[in-house]
C-alpha cells in the first residue's frame, strides 16, 4: 500500500509519494485571498472550490494507482 503525504504551505501544496514529490499551485494564501475576512457567500465558495479543483486535478495523472492512503501532519489538513 502506498501512502501520499500532503503538506499545505503558504503558496503551494506538496504531494509526496515514495521519493517522488509534486508542488501544486495552491496554498494557505490562495485560500485566504479567496475569502478575505468575511464569510463566503455561495458564489465565492463555489469559485474557491473550482480553484482548488483546478489546482489539484493534474495530480491525478501523477499519483500512483495503488495509492490508498493520504496522510498529513498539518493541523489545517488533518
Amino acid at each position: 500500500m502506498h501512502q501520499v503525504t500532503l503538506h499545505l504551505g503558504e503558496t503551494t501544496l506538496t504531494l509526496t509519494a515514495g521519493t517522488a514529490q509534486r508542488l501544486l499551485p495552491i496554498g494557505i494564501s490562495t485560500l485566504t485571498q479567496a475569502f478575505g475576512h468575511r464569510m463566503p457567500n455561495a458564489l465565492t465558495l463555489e469559485n474557491a472550490i473550482a480553484n482548488v479543483e483546478d489546482a489539484i486535478m493534474p495530480a491525478g495523472q501523477w499519483l500512483p494507482s495503488e495509492a490508498r492512503a493520504l496522510g498529513s501532519r498539518d493541523a489545517l489538513v488533518g
